[in-house]
């Protein structure tokens, strides 16, 4: 693939102007390999004309994505969550580092909405094969002890009465404790005595 780009630069910028930045921004999206030239061209002695010649390489595919470390929910499941969320590449089937990273972060939002709020990312490991045109992956969490609800009590409440002021903020006895919906829930009855 040949993508040529032109700009127009101060020459008091130019000096910014760098190939290993842009290998660096190719690398985070991991074509391989990467090949950069830059050509530079006086208009005067204020502007500066460049242009970049990228050859990008091959995507990295994904070979596989899987959860480790995890006891109450199964890899399927939490692979299932982590497909819901994912980017456009990734959901492609390509690999994205810093997309995977923020995908696995949400996954870890989600177990935590589940209750288990010590939940945590531990890890995400990327293995490539020889040739760099695959990874397997493997996200490690810790899930934790899992909080539910065991009494809910409201007092002084006046305006409203406790079983609706309970059913805003989305607290059930029994029901594993969401502290994103009790947020949410919080807000939602402030906007109610406003």
């Amino acid at each position: 693939m040949f993508h040529e780009s032109s700009w127009l630069f101060p020459s008091h910028l130019i000096q910014f102007v760098n190939h290993q930045v842009v290998v660096h921004i190719l690398y985070a999206e991991l074509f391989f390999p990467i090949d950069t030239l830059f050509q530079v061209c006086i208009l005067s002695n204020i502007l500066k004309h460049v242009t970049f010649e990228i050859v990008e390489g091959q995507r990295v595919r994904i070979d596989s994505i899987r959860f480790d470390g995890v006891q109450v929910f199964t890899s399927d499941e939490l692979n299932g969550e982590f497909q819901k969320n994912a980017g456009l590449l990734i959901s492609r089937g390509y690999y994205v580092q810093k997309d995977i990273d923020a995908t696995a972060e949400i996954v870890v939002d989600w177990i935590k909405s589940k209750g288990y709020l010590s939940a945590k990312l531990v890890s995400v490991n990327s293995e490539f094969s020889d040739d760099k045109k695959s990874v397997r992956t493997t996200i490690y969490v810790v899930e934790g002890d899992q909080t539910l609800v065991k009494d809910v009590q409201i007092r002084g409440a006046t305006v409203f009465q406790s079983n609706t002021i309970q059913d805003e903020l989305r607290l059930k006895v029994g029901d594993p404790l969401n502290l994103f919906s009790l947020s949410e829930g919080l807000e939602s009855l402030k906007q109610n005595y406003r």
